[in-house]
């Protein structure tokens, strides 16, 4: 009997020559659709909207101006926009996601903000952008990542509940009795660390006394990190904001081709999107300090103590801790507030 010889490819070959074929249609296909389609409908619709001032790119959009200025954005976007009331920003082309609008006009924000709230949402942040899918991951899906209005999958049901619980800690008693007291006291400790005539990290401690008053106000725990005292939570929260922000300038610019691609591997949790993280250093260490703060126990007992004594929980527990330990009980197996999902 001959000895079998491969005359030809295996059958599966075809099959991945096939899904790479269709692979390269799909991606210059979304291309095209994005310049073609929505980047140009967008532009139409914003036709009478000013440019932010700079230098527009006709292909990569303001995306050089926005490197450049990486370092002081706060700044650029203020001197862009400074003097228009409303102001628009093309970033490149074949990338939609990034045609913004900067709002300053106080009746177009009270407009936004208020009276037409339900018509402006945030993206889905687990199929389309990118920087609010990490900020998901960072802080979980709370009342700052989680889509409001009749267009939510849930009609804002979460993001109504998540809204209804930091109703009931920013209340103007809860303020009066608790916040202003313990702003005051960590203003002490900021005053106390600083010497005459010395120059000093304004911004790290200002962090710190941020730090310091949020741990007191919404869990009831003393940390002083203000004072030199080493916070596991406090390190990991800050390492991983510093990662994130680095992961997101870093990757952006690829990110916004690799969502082109076809399933499993495009969209910003696709695929490719999850090889580009693993081969970062950056995401690496954003993911590794995401988990210390998601399977870190320590506030877990802590969110719950006010519900021992019932719906209000016992005689004097504050009304901060009552509306975390709330939400604990009602999601008592999704871990931590920042635990993404």
């Amino acid at each position: 009997m001959p000895l079998a010889t491969w005359d030809r490819w295996p059958p599966w070959t075809s099959l991945l020559s096939l899904y790479a074929h269709f692979g390269v249609c799909h991606f210059l296909a979304r291309v095209l659709a994005g310049l073609c389609g929505r980047w140009r409908m967008m532009k139409r619709m914003l036709r009478e909207v000013p440019a932010i001032r700079g230098t527009v790119h006709p292909l990569l959009g303001v995306l050089p101006e926005f490197i450049k200025n990486r370092y002081r954005l706060h700044h650029w976007r203020d001197e862009a926009t400074r003097g228009f009331p409303v102001s628009k920003i093309l970033g490149p082309v074949w990338d939609p996601a990034i045609v913004l609008v900067f709002v300053r006009d106080p009746v177009c924000l009270r407009h936004v903000l208020k009276d037409a709230f339900d018509k402006y949402t945030k993206a889905d942040t687990r199929k389309k952008d990118f920087p609010l899918s990490l900020l998901a991951k960072w802080i979980g899906p709370g009342i700052f990542t989680t889509q409001h209005g009749p267009g939510a999958a849930d009609k804002g049901a979460l993001w109504l509940h998540q809204r209804k619980i930091a109703a009931s800690i920013f209340t103007r008693s809860n303020f009066n009795d608790n916040m202003c007291v313990v702003f005051a006291s960590k203003a002490k400790e900021l005053c106390a660390v600083l010497e005459a005539g010395k120059p000093t990290d304004m911004q790290k401690h200002f962090f710190s006394f941020t730090m310091d008053s949020i741990m007191k106000i919404l869990f009831g725990e003393e940390s002083h990190t203000l004072g030199g005292e080493q916070s596991v939570v406090g390190t990991a929260y800050d390492n991983a904001h510093r990662a994130l922000l680095g992961y997101m300038e870093q990757a952006r610019a690829s990110m916004s081709l690799l969502q082109f691609l076809p399933w499993p591997f495009g969209g910003v949790q696709g695929i490719a999107a999850w090889l580009r993280g693993r081969f970062s250093p950056l995401n690496r260490s954003f993911e590794a300090d995401v988990a210390i703060l998601r399977v870190h126990q320590h506030h877990r007992p802590m969110l719950r103590r006010p519900r021992e004594g019932g719906a209000q929980g016992p005689a004097g527990a504050h009304p901060a801790r009552a509306g975390a330990g709330e939400a604990a009980e009602e999601r008592r197996d999704a871990g931590p507030p920042w635990h993404g999902r």
